[in-house]
């Protein structure tokens, strides 16, 4: 039986119902406060792990130390870090309250995360310290479950209005801690672990300065270019830009400053360019390539940094080592010594962690788990594509999300940010689960215009 003219089907207003208000929408359709997209904001936020030195009871004025055979300042030294994590679950899940049945549907469509989590969690098997194999585990799962709360209740639109409004809270403290509390908020001349040279540096409510820039530099990039019609304001968005890069500058990471824009051009690449522009592009890409190595050692030198990346090279030299031993299979998911590698890293640079993302995930899961966490960004990175190729609202979605996921991807070629407990890797994750978890049909531009409306 045909249908009258004009009469919507069912299914079409499900898709429209999903597009528009996320999973949550079947269930029930009504507008999303501004209230409630502010509260997500906050809860995006706390996923960046903020004010550690209290979480983790540290005194900076006394600094801290960790003990080589353990790698942990104190035996259960982040437990509150947990427990902060743990609650903010149960908070999401309080406002969110999803149907089985749409948990399904949500768990389903961020099946590339279970392969490499379910890898991750095989590798507890022959890890040199299952516990904390088993502890990153859960804590990379309570980020995946707030980001997908998140986005069951949200629609991908909004999700990525609260990620950038997160930026607002993560500038307003980081300034309140350096000026209010500077013995918190900036570096100080007796930090130990060589950290004191970067004395006077800002690290606002984090530990680390790099941490500061990695989570504000993956916020720029999710912020760029600043047309996007996610934030409507011109003023906000102008202001937060410049605020959030002022903070970078004062947080010295040079890292950070370096992952902005090759993650911006990573975006336009990736996502926004057709294959006749990835061609005509790529005409260009060896001189560019060529001024970039002709400028890049006196950038670093600006910054007091030199072609080694802080030593970084020798830290990797000493990592491909150790991958030698195990390729395949690793040492076991962000175990705390990857064979002997920590304990050697930390008797020679004082650090313990590999300081790239990519060589943390194959020291901890082999080969294997670097090609799996390969489709989980391949994975993101289509949907974002296609999602831009669609127009309108999604177009506007997918440049946001896709800008801070990529620039996330960036920074961990320096530092070992895909970890569960690193700043960076909240905003990670949710960018990630929030690509994953948009709406799999595509809409024409008018209609994406159209739902545009309630959520402006």
């Amino acid at each position: 039986m045909r249908r009258p003219l004009g009469q919507r089907s069912p299914k079409a207003g499900a898709t429209r119902a999903k597009g528009r208000y996320g999973l949550a929408g079947l269930r029930s359709i009504r507008e999303i406060s501004t209230f409630e997209i502010v509260l997500w904001a906050c809860v995006v936020f706390l996923l960046t792990a903020p004010f550690a030195f209290w979480l983790m009871d540290i005194d900076p004025g006394v600094g801290f130390v960790r003990d080589v055979g353990s790698m942990r300042t104190a035996a259960f030294s982040q437990w509150r870090l947990y427990a902060v994590r743990a609650a903010i679950v149960v908070i999401a899940a309080l406002i969110t309250r999803p149907s089985v049945r749409i948990g399904l549907t949500a768990l389903k469509r961020l099946w590339p995360l279970w392969l490499f989590l379910g890898w991750a969690a095989v590798s507890i098997s022959w890890s040199d310290f299952p516990v904390s194999s088993a502890n990153s585990i859960v804590s990379t799962l309570l980020l995946l479950l707030v980001a997908m709360l998140c986005c069951i209740r949200l629609s991908s639109s909004l999700a990525a209005r609260a990620l950038l409004l997160s930026g607002i809270l993560a500038a307003t403290t980081c300034i309140s801690f350096a000026w209010l509390l500077p013995l918190y908020g900036l570096h100080q001349p007796w930090d130990v672990g060589g950290e004191h040279v970067h004395a006077g540096a800002w690290r606002g409510v984090y530990l680390h300065k790099n941490h500061m820039g990695q989570v504000l530099a993956i916020l720029v990039g999710g912020l760029l270019p600043v047309r996007s019609g996610i934030l409507r304001s011109k003023p906000i968005k102008y202001s937060l830009l410049v605020v959030l890069m002022g903070l970078i500058i004062l947080s010295e990471s040079a890292s950070s400053v370096i992952a902005i824009p090759l993650g911006f051009f990573l975006r336009l690449w990736l996502v926004e360019m057709s294959s006749r522009s990835k061609f005509l592009s790529a005409l260009y890409v060896i001189p560019f390539a060529i001024l970039i190595y002709l400028v890049l050692n006196d950038f670093l030198s600006f910054f007091d940094k030199d072609m080694t990346f802080t030593g970084r090279t020798y830290i990797w030299d000493i990592a491909g080592r150790w991958f030698a031993f195990r390729p395949w299979l690793g040492y076991g998911f962000n175990t705390l010594t990857y064979g002997g590698f920590s304990v050697e890293l930390m008797q020679r640079r004082a650090v313990t962690d590999p300081h790239n993302g990519y060589l943390d995930i194959i020291l901890g899961t082999g080969i294997v788990g670097l090609a799996l966490w390969g489709v989980v960004v391949w994975q993101g990175i289509s949907i974002a594509r296609k999602q831009y190729q669609a127009g309108g609202l999604a177009r506007e979605t997918s440049i946001v999300l896709a800008g801070a996921f990529l620039t996330w991807l960036t920074d961990a070629m320096v530092e070992a940010c895909f970890r569960p407990s690193a700043p960076a890797a909240g905003l990670g994750y949710f960018t990630l689960c929030a690509l994953l978890l948009m709406p799999p049909v595509l809409r024409t531009s008018s209609e994406n215009q159209r739902d545009a409306g309630p959520e402006s």
